[in-house]
Protein backbone atom coordinates (compact mmCIF):
# COMPACT_ATOMS: atom_id res chain seq x y z
CA UNK A 1 0.00 0.00 0.00
CA UNK A 2 1.41 2.97 -0.79
CA UNK A 3 1.10 6.92 1.05
CA UNK A 4 -2.06 7.99 -0.78
CA UNK A 5 -3.75 4.42 -0.77
CA UNK A 6 -3.16 4.30 3.24
CA UNK A 7 -3.92 8.08 3.47
CA UNK A 8 -7.18 7.26 1.96
CA UNK A 9 -7.95 3.66 3.87
CA UNK A 10 -7.78 5.76 6.85
CA UNK A 11 -9.97 8.64 5.57
CA UNK A 12 -12.70 6.26 5.13
CA UNK A 13 -12.16 4.32 8.76
CA UNK A 14 -12.89 7.52 10.23
CA UNK A 15 -15.58 7.81 8.31
CA UNK A 16 -16.65 4.41 9.18
CA UNK A 17 -16.00 4.12 12.78
CA UNK A 18 -14.78 7.30 14.68
CA UNK A 19 -17.20 9.18 17.06
CA UNK A 20 -16.44 12.35 15.24
CA UNK A 21 -17.23 11.25 11.66
CA UNK A 22 -19.27 13.60 9.59
CA UNK A 23 -21.53 10.54 8.93
CA UNK A 24 -25.03 10.13 11.32
CA UNK A 25 -24.17 6.53 12.62
CA UNK A 26 -26.83 4.84 10.74
CA UNK A 27 -25.27 5.99 7.51
CA UNK A 28 -21.93 4.71 9.50
CA UNK A 29 -23.59 1.41 9.48
CA UNK A 30 -23.70 1.59 5.51
CA UNK A 31 -20.50 3.17 4.57
CA UNK A 32 -18.29 1.20 2.37
CA UNK A 33 -15.66 4.46 1.89
CA UNK A 34 -15.83 7.27 -0.55
CA UNK A 35 -15.09 6.97 -4.25
CA UNK A 36 -11.64 8.26 -5.23
CA UNK A 37 -10.50 8.96 -9.14
CA UNK A 38 -7.15 6.55 -9.46
CA UNK A 39 -3.94 7.60 -8.28
CA UNK A 40 -2.18 9.58 -11.37
CA UNK A 41 1.75 10.18 -10.66
CA UNK A 42 1.53 12.01 -14.23
CA UNK A 43 -0.10 14.63 -12.21
CA UNK A 44 1.86 17.68 -12.16
CA UNK A 45 0.05 21.35 -11.36
CA UNK A 46 2.45 24.54 -11.87
CA UNK A 47 1.19 27.25 -10.25
CA UNK A 48 2.39 30.61 -9.18
CA UNK A 49 1.69 32.03 -5.36
CA UNK A 50 1.22 35.22 -4.99
CA UNK A 51 0.49 36.73 -1.69
CA UNK A 52 -2.33 39.24 -1.19
CA UNK A 53 -1.28 42.89 0.08
CA UNK A 54 -3.01 43.01 3.20
CA UNK A 55 -2.38 40.29 5.09
CA UNK A 56 -4.77 38.97 7.70
CA UNK A 57 -4.84 36.01 9.99
CA UNK A 58 -7.71 33.80 10.85
CA UNK A 59 -8.74 30.19 13.14
CA UNK A 60 -10.05 27.66 10.74
CA UNK A 61 -10.88 24.39 12.27
CA UNK A 62 -9.79 21.16 10.63
CA UNK A 63 -10.43 17.56 10.92
CA UNK A 64 -7.12 16.71 11.68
Amino acid sequence: MNDLEAFRAQKDEFFRAHPNSPLAPEQQHHFHGLAYFPENPDLRLDVVVEPFEEQATITMQTST
